[in-house]
């Protein structure tokens, strides 16, 4: 190739001169940033020979966007487009003939250093209902070796983070997306990276929860029932805002990737701390109450007080018989199909008493003397059953009883009634009042004819 001569002794009798091109400047050719700057063997390819033979390259760049001038000997390392020119003075050629040189030249070419990329993920997290937003955090994977120390704060200081949930929001599929985003703008400092933001999400979980239960007659609490009434169980439901089974902890200010830096954000993204009303939420879940492994039929209303409780109302009416006279009686409210708080139960104690009754002796006897106190066996006396009986148990509850004149001579008119029992199906969820009749008036005995 035909270049400027260079050699003082000759040049100025030949201009021009002929040598071999000892370079050739790579043509748009790029890297990615990786801390390092531009070497010789990024930017050229030697001819073969050329490096043997001492050639030497000096290099110079400047940004692309400058036209011309504001050259620089150092090698850049930052991401961007640069203009790189190469010189070369000219040298023997051992490989040609006598006298043969390698040319001396200047070429330019392009060389760009491409940004390296840098994720940035927003940590996700498991929450229960009700339970505080998270601290949230970040995590970035893609650092160039040393620099996450020196960058990761001026990353995280210009981190935003933007979530609609709130204590109180309910568990939905999908969760809730942790946005991430500038402050303002992505810091100059990182301007070596692509930064990528990825979002993370809080999902929602079932709460575990505290019970309160109570029995009541009517609006009177109470533990103590006779057949008959109506049982009446008041539960509340509250989400505690952990885990069921879980270890309650303050939530750990979160790290981004291991080098130290604590992260705060935005708690739900609006500023604002007012709790949810639960209109995301599915139906508040049922409840059931139960006798053992048995189910006691009734009404059951259940209540979404909109502040993380439910209330619970069961009744059972106790002349359905699934529960026995009897005391301390264990009845189970079972708490169910909530979205938003896990299955749960609670115990309460109730006694069962039989329901009294009130009896009367009604009918005659009457026979001639025969030297016994005995009643014939044709009289009519009978105890009846008069108040107290539920109108189902109607013809499912008597009384017995046996009766003696009081005195075997003639003239008697008293019967004493004693062994009084009630008997019938239902007889068992009855009682005898404390005072019976002990006595009753009957036409009595006559005198025997000699």
């Amino acid at each position: 190739m035909v270049y400027a001569n260079d050699d003082e002794e000759s040049s100025s009798a030949y201009p021009l001169a002929v040598g071999r091109d000892p370079l050739s400047v790579k043509s748009d050719v790029s890297k990615v940033y990786d801390g390092s700057p531009l070497s010789v063997s990024d930017v050229i390819d030697m001819s073969e020979g050329a490096e043997a033979d001492g050639v030497e390259v000096s290099l110079r760049y400047r940004p692309a966007a400058v036209v011309e001038g504001d050259w620089d000997d150092e090698a850049p390392s930052d991401a961007g487009s640069y203009v790189v020119e190469a010189s070369v003075k000219s040298a023997a050629y051992s490989a040609g003939p006598d006298g043969a040189r390698w040319a001396a030249v200047t070429k330019t070419g392009m060389f760009t250093i491409k940004q390296k990329a840098l994720t940035v993920t927003a940590k996700s997290f498991d929450v229960a209902y009700r339970a505080d937003a998270p601290i949230y955090s970040a995590e970035a994977s893609g650092w160039v070796d040393g620099e996450a120390d020196s960058l990761s704060a001026t990353l995280f200081e210009e981190l935003a983070y933007d979530c609609e949930y709130a204590k109180g929001s309910p568990v939905r599929d999908g969760g809730y997306e942790v946005a991430l985003k500038w402050t303002t703008d992505a810091p100059k400092e990182l301007a070596n990276y692509a930064v990528e933001l990825k979002s993370g999400k809080v999902t929602v979980v079932k709460s575990a929860s505290t019970v309160t239960a109570d029995s009541y007659k009517g609006d009177d609490k109470q533990a103590s029932f006779t057949y008959g009434d109506t049982i009446t169980v008041r539960a509340t439901v509250t989400a505690t805002g952990n885990e069921p089974g879980a270890v309650v902890f303050a939530a750990p200010r979160g790290l981004s990737d291991g080098s130290g830096f604590g992260l705060s954000g935005l708690s739900d993204g609006s500023g604002s701390s007012s709790l949810s009303d639960g209109s995301g939420s599915s139906a508040p879940g049922t409840a059931a109450l139960y006798l053992g492994d048995k189910e006691l039929p009734g009404d059951v209303e259940v209540t979404d007080n909109q502040d993380g409780s439910y209330s619970v109302v069961l009744s059972y009416d106790t002349s359905g018989k699934v529960i026995s006279v009897g005391k301390g009686q264990s009845l189970t409210v079972r708490f169910s199909g909530n979205a938003n708080v896990a299955d749960c139960e609670k115990a309460v104690t109730v006694d069962l008493k039989a329901k009294p009754v009130d009896v009367a002796v009604s009918g005659d006897a009457s026979k001639t003397y025969d030297g016994s106190a005995d009643v014939s066996e044709g009289h009519s006396l009978k105890v009846d059953v008069v108040s107290g009986v539920l109108a189902a148990d109607e013809a499912k509850v008597s009384a017995t009883a046996k009766y003696a004149f009081e005195s075997t001579n003639a003239g008697s008119k008293t019967v004493t009634v004693s062994d009084i029992r009630l008997s019938g199906d239902s007889s068992g969820w009855y009682a005898l009042p404390s005072k019976l009749p002990s006595s009753y008036e009957v036409t009595g005995i006559s005198p025997a004819k000699l």
